[in-house]
Order: structure tokens, then C-alpha cells, then sequence
């Protein structure tokens, strides 16, 4: 079955949202996906603390220059659980692609030991949440994820 696409026109581009085969609704974004999975793993595990890295997005030239001197850096995955060394990079169910930069951010991490995952959808994201809270919980950290 084919995925429909639903045109809209925003200000000056073309926005191409993706349909869900069947019923013509969109799919969530990016951003209604990470706030789902986020809602859901503050349920699941009160206590254990995430942190979203909004590293995306559009800055002016002035703003994206301060903040490069800050410290931002471009690729880094969208969230972080510190307890648990797991860095998540959130894409939406389809159609999201990895950059090069989140690619080579992803492999870096991965090397030096934190768990770093690609995960499609917030179910997607849970799912590797819980595997990764299991290998913590064994000591056996050379499951890969993604």
C-alpha cells in the first residue's frame, strides 16, 4: 500500500506532510512524536531524568553564530537520558533521514560507550528505551540498538 501525500502551501515553501495509508490523516511530525515519547517516559519512569538537545531549527545568522560559540553543535541527538547513557536521534514514523552530521555524532557517541539509537515514532523510541534500560540493569551493554 502507498503512502498519500497531502499537499498544504505555507507562507513561501511547499509543505509536503505525509498521510497515514487508509485514513488520509498526517502522520505525526518530528516534534509531536518526541513530545509524545517524552510524555510517556516521564509516566513510565518518574524519576529518571531526559533532556531534550534543540539543536534544530531556524536561527538568524547573528543568533546561530552565538550560540556555535557556545558550544552547539550540529548533529547531536535530540534527547539524552543521563542514568541510563542513552542518547535517542527522533525522526518521524516516515520520510525522516539521518544527516551526515547526526550519523557521525551517533557513531562517535557509540564508540566511546554511551547507547545512541535512531528511533522512527515514539513507540519506536520506547521500545529502545526499554532494551537499553534492561542491558543497563544486566551490565551488558554490547546490545546495539538501531
Amino acid at each position: 500500500m502507498q503512502t498519500r501525500r497531502k499537499r498544504s502551501l505555507s507562507k513561501k515553501t511547499e509543505d509536503i506532510t505525509e498521510c497515514s495509508p487508509g485514513t488520509g490523516k498526517p502522520l505525526p511530525s518530528e516534534h509531536e512524536e518526541q513530545c509524545a515519547f517524552v510524555s510517556s517516559f516521564r509516566k513510565a519512569f518518574p524519576g529518571v531524568r531526559i533532556i531534550a538537545v534543540p539543536n534544530g531549527g531556524w536561527r538568524d545568522i547573528r543568533t546561530a553564530a552565538r550560540l556555535k560559540a557556545e558550544g552547539v553543535c550540529r548533529g547531536v541527538p535530540d534527547l539524552f537520558i543521563p542514568e541510563w547513557g542513552l542518547w535517542i536521534e527522533m525522526k518521524r514514523q516516515k520520510g525522516g533521514a539521518v544527516s551526515d552530521a547526526q550519523k557521525d555524532w551517533l557513531e562517535y557517541l557509540d564508540g566511546i560507550g554511551y547507547g545512541a539509537v535512531v528511533c522512527c515514532g515514539a513507540a519506536e523510541a520506547m521500545n529502545a528505551v526499554l532494551a537499553w534500560r534492561e542491558a543497563v540493569k544486566d551490565g551488558c551493554l554490547s546490545i546495539r540498538l538501531g
